[in-house]
């Protein structure tokens, strides 16, 4: 169920979608142009924003909640196929039973395939990704590098410790989906752990 309230101008082949969207799901905001191009394709252009979207009902996607962003999309979309470049502040997102805050995700989101950087700034958790993750083939494809810094595990919802803090710097280049067709390597370099001992 959803109510819009805005304004669509310009002409069939050039045209802005400016206003809001209520959802029982939560809120959208769009100022973003569309233009067909010759391929059937559409040419998508603007701003976007979300309040307290429940991203993971929406999509079907579970272990995802609500998602709050601010941020610029421009790309094509052609029928259920995407190429986008995206520029965004994300306030919050529940992710695994836990909300994180001021995440910057920057990049190019094509299908199953994000080639950019990712930056958490979490009360629980520093992080700064770069590189490339494709999930389109086979057997998916990983190359990046990743500097976690007082990932408190337990907050997180991925330890039962209650007092855990690990960092490390991570360099990843392999394909596979599990461990027993994984083919690459992982460098793991500066690994630290801290418990409740201080050890």
């Amino acid at each position: 169920i959803f109510t819009y309230t805005g304004n669509f101008t310009g002409f069939i082949n050039d045209f802005v979608a400016y206003g809001t969207v209520n959802t029982n799901l939560g809120l959208l905001k769009s100022d973003i142009s569309f233009k067909p191009l010759e391929n059937k394709a559409l040419k998508i252009e603007g701003h976007l924003k979300t309040n307290v979207l429940d991203v993971g009902t929406l999509l079907d996607v579970k272990n995802i909640g609500t998602l709050t962003l601010s941020g610029n999309v421009d790309g094509t979309l052609k029928g259920n196929k995407y190429d986008l470049v995206i520029n965004s502040l994300i306030d919050s997102i529940d992710l695994n039973d836990y909300c994180f805050h001021n995440v910057v995700l920057n990049g190019n989101i094509r299908n199953k395939l994000f080639d950019g950087m990712l930056t958490v700034n979490d009360p629980n958790l520093k992080l700064d990704y770069s590189g490339r993750l494709d999930l389109s083939p086979e057997l998916p494809v990983f190359e990046f590098v990743a500097d976690v810094r007082d990932a408190s595990l337990s907050k997180l919802n991925l330890s039962k410790d209650t007092a855990s803090l690990v960092s490390f710097e991570l360099d990843a280049n392999f394909i596979g989906s599990n461990i027993d067709n994984l083919k690459g390597q992982i460098k793991v370099k500066d690994l630290k752990y801290k418990n409740f001992r201080d050890s």
